[in-house]
């Protein structure tokens, strides 16, 4: 393709070389391929198997169209008018309206739980600036002088004056 002024192209036109035998324009094919032609060339054309204006579900079908079109067509199931689901759907109507609502959300709390007043201990220790909030610090253990076991299990035992000291283990 090359570029011409004035943003014009050029096109070139490529011959494809027939391949096969040649198609008989006589042949039952050829002409069925022809009025095919012919029909898809025309904007009122449908596809597909034509429909059965006799059937019931052809004319139920239309009878949707016509009610469509008029604006008689809804979806869903008819509500029915002072149900106990709609009367509770106009009270959360109103509640919504109202703009100091705030929706309740989740599971009622028991005052009389004692996960629920060990919450309300730590809360107030909060605000009284006790406790922090948060995790608590690590305390560190204080280090201890090591203390040799077989010293503990060592006991000295006082033995006649004649002989000795002599150490004795005791097993505990």
């Amino acid at each position: 393709m090359n570029t011409l002024s004035n943003n014009q192209t050029e096109v070139k036109e490529v011959v494809m070389p027939n391949l096969g035998r040649p198609a008989d324009p006589n042949s039952k094919r050829q002409q069925r391929l022809a009025e095919i032609a012919a029909k898809k060339a025309d904007p009122n054309f449908k596809l597909g198997r034509p429909a059965n204006p006799e059937s019931a579900a052809y004319k139920r079908r239309q009878e949707l169209e016509a009610k469509r079109a008029a604006g008689l067509l809804k979806l869903g199931r008819p509500a029915v008018e002072g149900s106990k689901n709609q009367l509770k759907k106009a009270e959360m109507e109103a509640k919504k309206a109202d703009p100091n609502y705030k929706p309740e959300r989740g599971r009622p709390v028991n005052p009389e739980s004692a996960a629920y007043k060990r919450r309300m201990e730590l809360e107030a220790k909060r605000a009284l600036g006790e406790v922090k909030k948060g995790r608590p610090k690590m305390i560190k253990p204080v280090e201890q002088p090591v203390i040799n076991v077989e010293d503990i299990m060592t006991i000295e035992v006082p033995t006649a004056p004649k002989q000795k000291n002599k150490k004795v283990k005791e097993t505990v």
